[in-house]
């Protein structure tokens, strides 16, 4: 292998880092490499870059990085040139310390737990926006699945499924209170210049908002990263009125 012209950018397995970025500097002996760590997390750890010069084992395996990604990560992984394990940590790593929750790969929507309520990224200009605009022309955000749905079940007069899976503490619960949020809010101001929001209207919005906690406390318990965790899959059913797409029921 040939390193003298360009450095060759590899994503290197590790205990701590799960991954590292990497550049194999030269080639030392079969099988031998010396490194430069590049990662950003791990630059500044001196016990890494004291005992983790080199690298033993063939470079032909190791998964390499994408280069002249934005500093903040892509919106949509599936441009990435390289699309691995690696390439999709570090890419939703960038995108979680830059504050930004959502990725998309194609039509899946990843969504990281930010930890932090982010309050700009809930306000109703938000809700609009993607009610208004097609998913692809806005960054990622959940609402572009809820907005996709409501679209799909008022235009094709289908019903449509929204499946929110992952781990304890993922932010499923989380999840699910902002789909059902946006949908309930996209009825709403979709007929409010043909028919009066009444009341009742209202009422049953926010009793299916509010349905959740309900819910909750048949079967959670306390686990390692969530005091609060879900011990059954829970499936919710919102009815809309097939003439007017309206929100009635749950």
């Amino acid at each position: 292998m040939n390193l003298k012209s360009e450095k060759l950018r590899v994503f290197i397995p590790h205990e701590k880092y799960v991954w590292l970025a990497c550049e194999i500097v030269n080639e030392l002996s079969k099988d031998e490499y010396s490194i430069d760590i590049t990662d950003e997390d791990a630059i500044n750890d001196s016990e890494l870059k004291t005992n983790f010069k080199i690298y033993r084992g063939s470079v032909d395996s190791l998964p390499l990085q994408n280069i002249d990604k934005p500093e903040n990560g892509v919106d949509d992984m599936t441009s990435l040139n390289f699309l691995h394990e690696a390439s999709i940590l570090h890419n939703l790593r960038h995108r979680f310390i830059s504050k930004l929750p959502y990725t998309y790969v194609g039509n899946i929507c990843i969504a990281v737990n930010p930890y932090q309520w982010l309050r700009h990224l809930y306000s109703d200009k938000s809700k609009d926006l993607h009610t208004n605009y097609s998913r692809f022309e806005l960054p990622p955000h959940v609402y572009g699945t809820s907005a996709s749905a409501y679209k799909e079940l008022r235009d094709l007069n289908k019903n449509q499924s929204i499946l929110v899976s992952g781990e304890s503490g993922a932010g499923k619960t989380e999840t699910v209170k902002i789909l059902m949020a946006h949908l309930a809010h996209i009825s709403s101001i979709s007929h409010v210049n043909e028919m009066d929001i009444s009341d009742s209207h209202g009422e049953v919005i926010e009793k299916v908002l509010q349905s959740n906690p309900l819910l909750e406390s048949f079967g959670n318990a306390k686990t390692a990263r969530n005091d609060n965790s879900s011990r059954f899959g829970k499936f919710t059913q919102l009815q809309f009125d097939p003439i007017t797409n309206v929100l009635i029921g749950s």
